[in-house]
């Protein structure tokens, strides 16, 4: 039985060609091309899928091989899988040849075997190569293009597979950054057979949240830093390679929450960054920053389709052009996102991020106990959100955005720490995190939105009735807020520190 370690990575259609020529010029071996086609089983009710456990048979030119894969798996691209196979007589299952004997009693079952059926096809178009190191290892690429059929509907593949052969799991890294130099490779969190089980139940590509990182009482500094990073990464991965998609604005949502979630993450470990480590952070920040705007101009277009004050009879025709601008400018700044994932740079930094998670993981943070890391981080945060929230009545307005940033973080390292407490002190706390923040979020909702509807006037003279109407609603909303924090800061700020009974 074989582990089979991977990394998969998408690309866009049309950069297939780019990466066969980046190959031959980065490593000078030929390819060898290959016809797949693989029939995936499973039982009605989709039994196998549950239990995370892959059936198949693919034909290889003129071999059909039975596949048995399960295990772990990851969300951020990288696999480590145990894989089991068996070359068949023919299009047959042959599961009394499964070489393990649990594996084998479970597909062998009369609860299973007999309901056992082809749920989806791949027909894929395999390039090949081989790379070695100066140490001896090896690794295989495996380009992939084709589809996936299910149900009468279809997804097409384009991902390259960069597959360890053998020596260590530095040399997978290695190679997928030379070839990301000049290709756009994002990490695919999905695999071929995830997306065909979407494909079989008819379910879109849905956003994903954050989760709670999964941390036992007695955890290691090392043992969170993977788990904060890795969930990190994970909600990123999932939701960035469609945040440019316009019919669903929360894949965008969702991105800048998780590179924000990074961030935090990162702030609460302290650790140094220097040289690659640096450039991934300065290349988040790039990244942010072009997710922000989009994000900003998402939530005004649906600001001015949506605010009541706009919602009257008076001048239709300054609406109607308010809302065609902005519109128009939150597609200008979706394109943008969509560009700026199209660009190999993009690639290399979620590549960075992936390598110092499976290649380091905060080894530094070895010898502490997470709770001792967490102790340390909730104070200096709790600390600067309630210094600020104290001097509320004369913070200006820079000093206000600054206590809503501060304020979101601490939320976040709560919320990554919340396992190692008790969960009701957490929660209250918490909630007045949350409370504070929402207001806050108003006021920055309100100063956004000014700053955003002034470009417009230059170019759209048009808009200006509508858009003071809404600065003028917005104000008003900012002011509420004001005056409710002003109460909230002095009576409910600094709450009780959970982690220091």
């Amino acid at each position: 039985m074989a582990t089979e370690i991977e990394l998969c990575l998408s690309l866009w259609p049309e950069a297939a060609p780019l990466l066969v020529d980046e190959v031959a010029l980065a490593y000078g071996v030929a390819p060898r091309t290959r016809e797949l086609v693989s029939v995936y089983y499973d039982t009605p009710d989709l039994l196998l899928a549950r239990r995370r456990m892959g059936l198949r048979l693919r034909r290889a030119g003129e071999q059909w091989i039975q596949t048995v894969k399960f295990g772990q798996m990851s969300d951020d691209g990288l696999s480590a899988r145990r894989e089991l196979e068996h070359v068949t007589q023919g299009q047959t299952l042959e599961l009394q040849h499964i070489d393990d004997p649990e594996v084998q009693a479970f597909l062998c079952g009369s609860d299973v075997a007999p309901r056992l059926a082809p749920v989806f096809v791949t027909r894929i178009t395999r390039t090949l190569w081989n790379v070695a190191d100066a140490q001896g290892g090896q690794v295989e690429l495996a380009l992939d293009v084709g589809v996936i059929e299910a149900q009468g509907c279809t997804e097409p593949v384009h991902e390259l597979e960069i597959e360890l052969k053998q020596g260590a799991l530095p040399l997978v890294f290695d190679v997928a950054q030379r070839l990301a130099q000049r290709v756009a490779l994002l990490p695919q969190p999905c695999s071929k057979a995830e997306r065909g089980y979407r494909l079989c139940v008819h379910k879109a590509v849905q956003p994903s949240g954050a989760q709670a990182p999964v941390l036992p009482p007695d955890a290691t500094g090392h043992a969170l830093a993977q788990a904060l990073v890795g969930e990190c990464l994970r909600h990123l991965h999932a939701n960035l390679p469609w945040a440019a998609d316009g019919a669903q604005p929360e894949f965008l949502h969702q991105s800048r929450v998780a590179l924000r979630r990074l961030r935090s993450a990162w702030a609460l470990l302290d650790l140094q960054a220097q040289g690659p480590l640096r450039e991934w952070l300065d290349g988040l920040r790039r990244l942010g920053t072009a997710l922000g705007a989009a994000r900003d101009w998402q939530v005004l277009a649906q600001t001015v389709h949506t605010a009541p004050v706009l919602q009257g009879p008076a001048c239709p025709e300054s609406i109607a052009a308010l809302r065609t601008a902005v519109d128009q400018a939150a597609t200008q700044a979706r394109l943008d996102v969509q560009q700026l994932l199209q660009q190999p740079a993009t690639g290399q930094v979620l590549l960075q991020g992936l390598r110092w998670l499976h290649l380091d993981g905060g080894q530094a943070l070895s010898g502490l106990a997470a709770r001792k890391v967490g102790d340390r981080a909730l104070t200096r945060a709790h600390r600067a959100v309630a210094r600020l929230a104290r001097l509320w009545p004369t913070l200006d307005v820079p000093a206000r955005h600054t206590l809503r940033k501060r304020t979101k973080r601490l939320r976040y390292e709560v919320e990554f720490l919340a396992a190692l407490y008790p969960r009701r002190r957490v929660a209250t706390y918490r909630a007045v995190l949350q409370r504070l923040q929402e207001e806050l979020g108003i006021l920055n909702d309100a100063a956004v939105a000014d700053t955003l509807l002034s470009t417009l006037y230059p170019r759209h003279p048009d808009v200006a009735y509508a858009a003071g109407l809404l600065c003028g609603w917005s104000r008003c909303q900012s002011d509420a807020a004001v005056h409710r924090l002003a109460t909230w800061c002095r009576d409910r700020m600094p709450p009780s520190r959970f982690w220091s009974r």
